[in-house]
């Protein structure tokens, strides 16, 4: 009766044994698959989504402008063959601004966060992988104090970079600013080939964006005189180009003040050689639209 009694004990043992051995086998891999998948970033498992747009860590005067955070973007990473890393040192200082909210840098980071997954291990040998740099690199992510940098929840949701670019574009942004004045206008039919009239709270709204970007150096005298003389939000009636608007098609709702800062604007192309800055202001003293009638001027700016 004892050995029998001895027996099942040992049999419960060894069954409590084998069930925790799969349980640890278990617990390990998935430690290694979320290691792998997060690098030791936010828990991607338990996200509390944060709305706020924080303030950069970064001085000012370090922060990168839009060109800088693009070509640092490019130089440290392939995004169009291969990608793979191409520059660790810059995808270290590439991701240390993005991090630390250099609004500048985070859409290009998000770019980072959609291409790399297209890498394919069996690519060229020597090319490092994005998972394989994080491994390598991740300890040098770091701010100006030493202290470990953490990737912002944001980067854990794709649908949180239309909100980004949005609420950037909001704050006068002028890369975002210039995106967001495209969304509403021009307006196209259904074959996508002609304009057509957009309303005119549409212009409105493509004219604020626009004006943000300008003010903030964003030379797009074009795209903002378009919105303000012509119902199409276009200085063309169609895709292709051959049909321009004439300076007398200009809005009907359009004040006097607006007429004239829109050829303002387009004076500045004009003497800039901008084709189509030179043909409003002639068209402008020729019609005695925005500028007083003087043929003689109207003349001078065809030569």
């Amino acid at each position: 009766m004892n050995n029998k009694v001895k027996q099942s004990k040992l049999k419960i043992l060894l069954a409590i044994s084998i069930i925790m051995a799969i349980g640890s086998y278990f617990l390990y891999f998935h430690h290694l698959f979320k290691q792998d998948r997060d690098f030791g970033f936010v828990d991607t498992e338990n996200i509390t989504m944060d709305y706020t747009i924080y303030p950069s860590t970064i001085p000012e005067n370090q922060l990168l402008r839009i060109k800088e955070a693009e070509k640092l973007y490019h130089q440290a990473f392939d995004d169009q063959i291969f990608y793979t890393v191409r520059d660790p040192d810059k995808l270290v200082k590439f991701i240390k601004h993005a991090w630390q909210w250099d609004k500048n840098a985070m859409p290009y980071y998000y770019d980072l966060l959609h291409w790399h997954d297209f890498y394919d291990e069996n690519k060229e040998e020597g090319m490092m992988s994005f998972t394989e740099f994080m491994k390598k690199y991740r300890h040098q992510l770091v701010d100006n104090t030493g202290k470990p940098l953490v990737e912002p929840v944001v980067f854990k949701k794709p649908d949180m970079n239309i909100y980004l670019r949005n609420k950037f574009a909001d704050l006068k942004y002028p890369k975002f600013a210039y995106e967001k004045g495209w969304e509403f206008s021009p307006c196209t039919g259904n074959n996508n080939e002609e304009y057509l009239p957009c309303t005119d709270e549409q212009l409105k709204e493509s004219i604020k964006y626009f004006t943000y970007a300008l003010e903030d150096g964003y030379h797009c005298y074009e795209h903002l005189t378009a919105r303000m003389l012509f119902q199409e939000g276009y200085h063309y009636k169609d895709n292709d180009f051959k049909k321009i608007n004439k300076l007398t098609e200009y809005r009907k709702s359009l004040t006097p003040e607006d007429l004239k800062q829109a050829i303002d604007y387009t004076e500045i192309m004009a003497e800039h050689s901008s084709i189509i800055g030179i043909l409003r202001v002639t068209e402008a003293y020729l019609y005695g639209l925005g500028r007083e009638q003087d043929l003689v001027k109207a003349y001078a700016w065809t030569l």
